[in-house]
């Protein structure tokens, strides 16, 4: 049974952070790399190293807390930083605007200009629009005068084992002097080795110089706004409470105040200000200054001292001796490192996070182990708002559990690392993939959850990407394949799905579709199947799809029975001499790009291995895309002379413009962003006509090797159904036909505005508004809206949507060929004809090879 301690913590955690690789004590099953489809140990059930146990620590909130802002753990206690109220306010809330145009402002000033101008009222504000991601600025209100509620920054102390948790009455706020307003807030808190904690907080001052004739109700004070001194604060506070030392900072000649990054176990405090780096002791005496270098670098706590983490050919770290305060030997880090952690394990130098996961680094060996994945402990991290590494090796991390009011919680998880028998074994299913997507993480902590028998387990191939070579972990998956290693399912996202079905790798899906209860080819949009189809089989799962394709202005490009690079270059005779194709900006790279991931499956038959990169159709792509201007100075362009895509085309000066149809409301977008002029989606030119195409949202596979096809396809065929679909949000067309209908029907249907409380909002005559599906603005004064989808649009949305018949695809390695050899041709140094050679010859290679 998992124990929970319930303890009077305070509030919305706003951290940031993520890891994992465990098991709760009260669920079995764990994850593995082990081989597929079987039912394995415990110990197997982990791509991590260890298995761990998790235990939690339930807050208790305050309701008059505004949200914990920061926290740290040292010996046996976590200490947060939060904010509760010390005064309601009152009157009418006239709402708030928020601006984003003076980044240096703290995001606390709604609070602060609310209250007192009395140094007591202002140190008891705090920054209550953080969370908004702009300062606010009030509204002048005709109602009983506004009193915003005023904050408090306090210190609470949660004990790891009881749960108990006190309150440092010891701290204040930096106190706000006479005659200004001001902001003090906690900017880090740091554990110290000896069970104390340091805070580190600081005071912004301002003032409103308001003229003598200032009227609320025709002016904004926010106008008058102007920023004071800043200071900062460093103190050292015991497990009891007690301040042992404090610290103060003033600005330097340019407003600039120390950034505080660490503090070692001799009470030394290591600073920056972003110039060089300094050592100081608890009296703020400095002891060593370090020259930041040409390069800069970054200044970062590390195995109980300091070290400055730089960036040159290679990112590496160099630790700051703590007896002698000197550098010591660069240690060049592995691709992907975050946030770097103490070692508590002999086996590693220290630890870091990488995209979820907690590795530990091996400085000799310059090799990494996987220590600890959540989703191995069945936590998805995208509910992990920080977490830091205990003295005695255990993990804490802070949760933030979503309720279904929208309100959050906080959770602190902690892992410990646990005897793997203690795990009960499930049926393990092994997952590639190159980086785990937000959504997928999710999808498998749940299904992890709900499922008695199944596991699914990730193995994420981007821990392998070096700084040198970042798509290594496509090159090892692909070796391991090659070699008989294989997993039992795919996320299709960044990898070869086309290169895998070729080489009978993967599963068809269509059968199970058919035979599924809930689902069948019926429930399922059936043109995006067939496109997405290789050969009659269909080897990926997907939930959404979009159209990629290029539009004109139907009196330019409409009539057309095909579209080649004959029609094209006939459509721009109809244009101004010196018209472009596509938005400017777009040179012979890009253009090539765009073609190749268009139409590569027309050059490449990767269930046969054969390559047509010396056809005609080719060598028509590439001298196309040569058509287009080698570079585009985007500095010194004359951008008060450009007109827009929109303008361009209207005028005769731009033949096309490439877009994505994601939407219904995309596509409305476009029949209107042209002031209601017809415009045809004829898409990129190609021999064979128009080359609009799909795209695929990220999706599943499931591979021939699974062990149990069942068990992976009780996962895989989530990503098909209209639950999943409708819930989820996703970017594009819902594949699901249900899901899909559902969005034509709603674009159909007439909606209402409504106001704050939900009602209908009507004009003078009482006539319901309506809320338009599309309003586009022409320009400063004239607006094109849509109010419903008509019967007529959407039928020819339907035929665009029909006519197209292939999904676009790329191959990262096929792409670096033709690129690499068609520069050559771009700068004039080869032909058309030697160029097309070569790449069908290195690109002919490439595919013998991957069979």
């Amino acid at each position: 049974m998992k124990k929970r301690i319930t303890a009077a913590l305070l509030a919305a955690v706003m951290l940031t952070g993520c890891l994992a690789g465990c098991s709760k004590k009260t669920q079995t099953g764990s994850s593995s790399s082990a081989s597929s489809g079987t039912a394995t140990s415990a110990a197997a059930q982990t791509t991590a190293k260890y298995v761990y146990t998790a235990d939690y620590i339930d807050p208790a909130l305050d309701k008059s807390s505004s949200g914990i802002n920061s926290f740290c753990a040292s010996g046996d206690y976590v200490y947060l930083s939060s904010m509760v109220m010390t005064d309601p306010g009152s009157g009418t809330d006239p709402g708030i605007a928020y601006a984003t145009d003076d980044a240096a402002r703290s995001a606390a000033d709604t609070a602060t200009a609310a209250a007192s101008t009395t140094a007591e009222a202002s140190a008891a504000t705090a920054e209550t629009s953080a969370a908004t991601g702009g300062t606010a600025t009030d509204t002048p209100s005709t109602e009983e005068p506004y009193v915003a509620p005023t904050y408090k920054y306090v210190i609470s102390q949660v004990s790891l084992t009881s749960g108990e948790v006190k309150t440092f009455d010891a701290y204040q706020p930096i106190a706000v002097p006479d005659g200004v307003q001001g902001n003090s807030y906690i900017g880090s808190m740091l554990a110290g080795a000896d069970g104390s904690v340091w805070i580190y907080d600081n005071l912004d001052t301002f003032t409103y110089d308001l003229p003598a004739n200032f009227d609320a109700s025709k002016d904004n004070k926010e106008n008058y706004y102007t920023p004071g001194k800043s200071q900062a604060r460093l103190q050292q506070f015991s497990a009891d409470g007690k301040v042992l030392s404090t610290v103060s900072f003033q600005p330097d000649s340019n407003g600039n105040l120390l950034q505080i990054a660490a503090v070692d176990q001799n009470n030394h405090i290591y600073a920056t200000d972003w110039t060089n780096y300094y050592v100081l002791d608890n009296t703020g005496k400095t002891l060593k200054t370090l020259e930041m270098g040409k390069n800069g670098g970054n200044l970062i706590s590390y195995n109980n001292a300091a070290a400055i983490e730089t960036w040159n050919t290679v990112t590496s770290l160099q630790p700051i001796d703590p007896e002698t305060f000197e550098l010591g030997t660069a240690i060049e880090l592995p691709a992907n490192v975050g946030a770097i952690y103490p070692s508590n394990d002999e086996a590693y130098d220290f630890l870091y996070d990488n995209n979820g996961s907690l590795y530990g680094y091996k400085i000799e060996e310059k090799t990494s182990e996987k220590v600890v994945d959540w989703l191995d402990c069945d936590i998805n991290s995208n509910d992990m708002n920080g977490y830091t590494v205990l003295a005695d090796g255990r993990v804490l991390g802070v949760l933030n559990q979503t309720n279904s009011d929208g309100t959050s919680t906080p959770e602190f998880v902690l892992l410990t690392r646990t005897d793997s028998a203690n795990v009960k074994p499930k049926t393990v299913l092994t997952m590639a993939c190159m980086y785990v997507d937000w959504g997928l993480r999710s999808q498998i902590v749940a299904f992890n959850k709900a499922s008695d028998k199944y596991r699914i387990v990730v193995n994420d191939y981007s821990q392998y990407a070096t700084g040198d070579d970042y798509n290594a972990g496509i090159t090892k998956l692909n070796t391991e394949i090659i070699s008989g290693k294989i997993p039992d399912l795919i996320y299709t996202a960044n990898l070869p799905i086309g290169q895998y079905a070729a080489q009978g790798v993967l599963e068809d899906l269509l059968p199970y579709i058919e035979k599924d209860p809930q689902l069948g080819t019926d429930a399922l949009m059936p043109e995006i199947l067939a496109a997405a189809e290789t050969g009659g089989h269909l080897y990926r799962a997907f939930s959404n799809f979009y159209i990629s394709t290029a539009v004109g202005l139907d009196k330019v490009v409409g009539g057309y029975s095909t579209w080649t690079l004959a029609d094209l270059k006939n459509a721009m005779t109809k244009l101004k001499p010196d018209a472009t194709i596509f938005s400017i900006g777009l040179v012979k790279a890009d253009a090539l790009t765009n073609l190749v991931n268009r139409n590569l499956s027309s050059f490449i038959d990767w269930d046969t291995g054969a390559c047509s990169f010396d056809s005609q159709d080719f060598k028509d792509l590439l001298a196309f895309a040569n058509s287009f201007p080698a570079t585009f100075d985007w500095n010194n362009f004359d951008w008060n002379s450009y007109l827009g895509d929109q303008k361009s085309m209207l005028g005769g000066g731009q033949l096309l413009m490439d877009t994505t149809l994601a939407s219904l409301s995309d596509y409305l977008n476009q029949l209107v962003m042209f002031n209601n002029e017809p415009v045809d989606f004829v898409g990129y030119p190609t021999q064979s006509g128009n080359s609009s195409t799909f795209g695929l949202s990220e999706g599943l596979a499931i591979t021939k090797a699974c062990a149990d096809k069942d068990g992976a396809w009780s996962f895989v065929r989530q990503l098909f159904t209209e639950d999943y679909q409708t819930a989820n949000g996703s970017y594009g067309f819902p594949v699901n036909k249900a899901a899909f209908d559902k969005q034509v029907k709603d674009m159909m249907t007439v909606s209402y505005q409504t106001d704050a409380e939900g009602n209908t909002v009507k004009d003078e005559n009482g006539k319901p508004l309506v809320q338009p599906k599309v309003q586009y603005w022409i320009d400063e004064t004239h607006t094109v809206t849509i109010d419903t989808m008509s019967q007529e649009q959407y039928d020819n949305f339907m035929a665009l949507y029909r006519s197209v018949k292939t999904v676009s695809s790329a191959n990262t390695d096929v792409s670096k060929i033709i690129s690499d050899e068609a520069a050559a041709y771009f700068a004039g140094e080869k032909t058309l004809d030697e160029t097309a050679s070569m790449i069908q010859n290195r690109v002919n290679l490439y595919v013998q090879e991957q069979k």
